[in-house]
């Protein structure tokens, strides 16, 4: 019996997926960063549940995701009628603004304003505690950090300058072997994924948000998770130069719809199937 090959556009959620369906909220969080992440940007309500429920989410699932960022003002909600638009907060344009440099971006937003921070205790409480303020710890006493040092340093020694060289046993700090893995296999994922999308037309409007939401919303959650550092901070062939190579390919096969073309499918109350 002849077997039937999927469309392009369920092979690519074949790809993306994984046979599993992400966090409600944080794939939410990536539409918007992707699609609406400008001032004045929105995407209905509508939009939001079609692109939801084409990845196997259910409309529970997505009011519930929907009801969480509102809550933590991450997005705002207007209504219209029967109608109801999301826009991001100002708290949420900031977030996603910082996020798309480094999900988009390359290593030309770096300067060589630098910071070392070297307390008298060990494990001593500061900014570089927390993740999104992109320190290194280099030993239980020292901090490296990109930018101007923080304005009340305490009783901490900081020294402020540029960077000369960065050695190996520096670079090898940057490295997980859990998320460099992760890092592979996203790899072969986005080549897969460049090739399935490579004949041009062949999706709508809807099905190129979707996976451009997916895509991003995967190299987001790898990359994030990095120190935010120039890429000559990292070893030679960190997986991570590979990654940003395939995710950069694959993106450009799936050029951004505009907003009034999504909008026009919300207007008209279209939905499109998994059919090519």
């Amino acid at each position: 019996m002849e077997t039937r090959e999927k469309p392009a556009f369920e092979q690519a959620l074949d790809i993306l997926l994984s046979g599993t369906t992400p966090r409600v909220w944080s794939f939410i969080a990536s539409i918007f960063g992707d699609l609406a992440r400008d001032p004045g940007d929105e995407l209905s309500a509508h939009l939001i549940n079609q692109m939801t429920a084409l990845i196997g989410i259910k409309p529970e699932a997505t009011r519930v995701a929907l009801h969480r960022l509102r809550k933590e003002n991450w997005i705002d909600l207007r209504k219209s009628g029967r109608n109801s638009f999301y826009s991001l907060t100002a708290k949420g344009l900031l977030q996603s603004q910082a996020a798309s440099r480094r999900i988009y971006g390359s290593d030309t937003h770096y300067d060589q304003n630098w910071h070392l921070v070297l307390t008298e205790k060990a494990k001593a409480k500061g900014p570089w505690d927390d993740p999104a303020n992109g320190y290194i710890t280099l030993g239980q006493t020292s901090f490296l950090g990109h930018g101007d040092a923080p304005k009340d340093c305490g009783d901490h020694f900081v020294i402020s300058g540029e960077i000369s060289a960065v050695p190996n046993w520096v670079k090898n700090k940057l490295l997980n072997s859990e998320r460099d893995k992760n890092l592979q296999i996203l790899t072969q994922q986005f080549r897969a994924l460049q090739k399935v999308t490579q004949t041009k037309n062949q999706f709508g409007p809807l099905q190129i948000a979707i996976l451009r939401s997916l895509l991003v919303h995967c190299w987001r959650r790898a990359i994030l998770r990095y120190s935010d550092v120039p890429y000559w901070f990292f070893p030679e062939g960190w997986a991570g130069t590979h990654c940003r190579d395939a995710f950069d390919n694959t993106l450009l096969n799936l050029q951004k719809p505009s907003l009034s073309a999504l909008d026009a499918l919300t207007s008209d109350r279209k939905t499109e199937t998994l059919q090519d």
